[in-house]
């Protein structure tokens, strides 16, 4: 802006005034969260941008940042951020998953007649998987006698078992 000034002399006086504005309002998505069944999740909102200090609003109405989370399943919680000038961001969806127990079940120990095949799927959400041979899929065939076992993990829990196929 240009602002000119007449004195009482008649004297013009202008100066350049530059009016800045604040880099657009916006939340920097830190990305996904996994935390462990029956723990809580801390999400944290660092916001960038407009005009400090900033406070956060979650969908629940908790202004906490960062916001204490628990959850028995996998979800998603929604948080607006404003500024000093009452300029908002849209909503920025956090998510959060959750890792379980798991259970890994092999059966009994069972006789295998010559030319069958025993298949094994341990398949669970999340997991991932070790056999005794150092494979690593949810499903396993089994063709000849011997002592087999399997380890089913995610960052939280793990589960393992062992068959004797005779």
């Amino acid at each position: 802006y240009t602002i000119e000034v007449i004195d009482a002399h008649q004297c013009l006086y202008d100066t350049i005034i530059p009016l800045t504005q604040p880099e657009p309002l916006e939340i920097i998505y830190p990305g996904d969260t996994t935390v462990c069944e029956g723990t809580s999740a801390s999400l944290h909102v660092p916001v960038a941008g407009g005009t400090p200090p900033y406070e956060v609003m979650w969908e629940s109405g908790a202004t906490d940042n960062p916001l204490s989370f628990t959850s028995p399943v996998d979800s998603a919680i929604f948080v607006v951020a404003h500024d000093a000038n009452g300029c908002a961001t849209e909503a920025t969806g956090y998510y959060v998953r959750v890792l379980h127990p798991m259970f890994v079940d092999l059966g009994n120990d069972t006789m295998l007649c010559d030319g069958d095949v025993l298949y094994k799927n341990v398949f669970f959400p999340g997991a991932q998987y070790r056999w005794q041979d150092y494979s690593n899929f949810y499903d396993y065939s089994i063709r000849e006698t011997g002592t087999y076992w399997v380890k089913s993990y995610n960052d939280c829990f793990s589960s393992t078992d062992t068959v004797e196929v005779l």
